[in-house]
């Protein structure tokens, strides 16, 4: 099933001849940004949400239907200063499954300090969010994610054939503009992109397609097969290399 994957990092190591799967500690980074699907828009009075995680995505959407791409965001490590302004791109690796309407600014973060740009056929929208108002909630994406800009996407009637069930990633990167990044309230630089924990999200149009690995053989179909092909190879050398008859 394609489930919705949010940025989860695994370590592995090898300990006295034992491989053990370590789950990584858990993101130290000032501010978290991530990607979220839905069926329809965020209401205003459930645009903070409490607690560590972003809100649940959809896995998969309707063929027919538009849905909405949401960027959520958390100042989740200190400096806990609140969310002055938050932006980033955004970059869709199936451009053609997807057409994308304009960005929504949310009331939480509505002044635009640049104005976003979409390339749909490429797959790209940079400087998307926004900036608080004056006077600034000085708490904002404190021990809450908060919503921070909307786009309404429809799937494409275009798109090929094969389009349905078929895994749709959009991943977030660093806007990489002085003046449309990403700052917390009292500071006077930009929190630097290593800072930032750019997340990503996975969704399907229609039911996702299922991935269904082959069948392992079992021991016993597996000696039938060895022994099968013992068979056939010893039948071939006696009919092509009969045995020589003693003078």
């Amino acid at each position: 099933m394609c489930n919705i994957q949010h940025h989860v990092q695994w370590g592995f190591a090898w300990v006295a001849g034992i491989t053990l799967a370590i789950t990584a500690a858990a993101s130290a980074q000032v501010v978290q940004i991530a990607p979220v699907i839905r069926l329809s828009p965020t209401p205003e009075s459930e645009m903070h949400h409490p607690g560590p995680n972003p809100p649940e995505s959809v896995e998969s959407v309707p063929p027919d239907a538009t849905f909405q791409l949401e960027i959520w965001a958390t100042n989740a490590n200190p400096p806990l200063e609140g969310l002055a302004c938050v932006y980033a791109d955004i970059d869709v690796d199936r451009p053609g499954f997807v057409d994308p309407d304009q960005p929504i600014d949310s009331p939480l973060l509505p002044i635009n300090a640049v104005d976003p740009t979409i390339d749909a056929a490429a797959g790209h929208y940079d400087e998307i969010g926004g900036c608080q108002p004056a006077p600034p909630d000085e708490a904002l994406g404190i021990n809450e994610w908060v919503l921070v800009e909307r786009i309404p996407m429809t799937p494409n009637p275009d798109a090929p054939a094969n389009a349905s069930g078929v895994p749709i990633t959009i991943a977030l990167s660093d806007a990489n503009n002085l003046f449309a990044d990403v700052t917390l309230l009292g500071q006077l630089s930009n929190v630097p992109p290593g800072d930032i924990d750019f997340q990503s999200a996975t969704f399907c149009i229609g039911q996702c397609q299922d991935t269904i690995a082959p069948p392992v053989p079992t021991n016993t179909s597996l000696s039938a097969m060895v022994l099968a092909f013992i068979v056939a190879v010893a039948s071939t050398w006696m009919r092509t290399s009969p045995p020589s008859v003693s003078q």
